[in-house]
């Protein structure tokens, strides 16, 4: 399941995703903060996990494993 959350959806394959979520966040993206200390913080780090999920949730259906 960790592999969904590698790299952004596909702007091709998932359009809307876009539109629906304001501010997408992928496990690449945080390795690049974390690469260049853009993290101050544990809680900065956490906020992104928590985003993830969320943007997840907001867009997935409750009964999809990604969800």
């Amino acid at each position: 399941m960790c592999l969904a959350f590698n790299k952004l959806p596909s702007k091709r394959e998932y359009p809307d995703y876009y539109v629906e979520i304001k501010r997408p966040i992928a496990l690449d993206m945080m390795k690049s903060k974390i690469t260049k200390g853009a993290y101050r913080a544990v809680e900065d780090f956490v906020a992104d996990i928590d985003l993830m999920c969320s943007n997840a949730q907001q867009f997935n259906m409750p009964d999809s494993y990604i969800y």
